[in-house]
């Protein structure tokens, strides 16, 4: 089967910047000892890789950028800015979908372009999953790669930007055998993604903001990181616009 992708090849900038200083403390969800404990025994090593290849400006703030607020537990800011960083590093933003038939909200990452430069391979796409019920945020990323029988067998439409942007693409993904889902927080309550700044060749600069449930050992917690990516047209169209 023929792939309907666009293969002009793209230009990408230099990947986000995790801004990470300031803030405030207010009311935040469940769970922070317990949300720590359990992402970094379960799934840490994702989020520990991810931390140790990225650049440092992943993690440290400019001083001219605007002021992120910060946990009130340390633990609770370790799992946000290694979120962040783990969105930053990413090629592109591809989609992000806003809770509505389902109870989730979706985040379409490309997260390298190395198999075939331009053009968006099975292997280097992965979804951040926020479940409203289960209160987690859950890593889908495919297990190796495709073989070309299983890559000819998959639905060719979901490997063309418009496909990727759709929701169905995120239901489709989770659904794969060769998907491999990986948890990497507990116990948050909401995950909001807003667009603050819109730059050039499609960069902007978004803010990230997680919300701990108020029945944790340590209280409610909130906190919020800005990331500088590259956000697909489609992708600009599901963040919400800073009043």
């Amino acid at each position: 089967m023929a792939r309907t992708c666009d293969p002009t090849p793209m230009t990408h900038p230099t990947p986000g910047t995790c801004l990470a200083v300031g803030g405030f403390r207010r009311k935040h969800r469940l769970g922070s000892a317990m949300s720590a404990v359990l992402l970094f025994m379960c799934c840490g090593s994702l989020l520990a890789v991810v931390t140790m290849t990225a650049q440092p400006k992943f993690l440290f703030a400019d001083a001219k950028a605007p002021t992120p607020s910060i946990a009130a537990h340390p633990q609770n800011q370790r799992i946000i800015e290694a979120l962040a960083t783990l969105i930053g590093s990413s090629v592109e933003v591809m989609a992000v979908h806003q809770r509505g038939p389902t109870p989730y909200f979706e985040i379409v990452l490309w997260m390298e372009d190395t198999r075939n430069p331009g053009q968006i391979d099975p292997e280097e796409v992965a979804v951040l999953c926020h479940s409203e019920i289960l209160w987690t945020i859950t890593y889908y990323r495919l297990e190796g790669s495709m073989s070309p029988d299983e890559y000819l067998q998959s639905d060719s439409f979901f490997w063309c930007r418009e496909g990727l942007s759709q929701p169905a693409f995120c239901n489709w993904w989770r659904t794969q055998s060769m998907v491999e889902p990986k948890v990497i927080a507990v116990g948050i309550s909401d995950l909001h993604c807003e667009q603050m700044e819109e730059g050039d060749n499609n960069t902007s600069l978004l803010r990230i903001s997680l919300t701990w449930a108020a029945d944790s050992t340590d209280g409610p917690d909130e906190a919020s990181v800005f990331v500088d990516v590259l956000l697909s047209p489609e992708g600009a169209q599901g963040v919400s616009a800073d009043a």
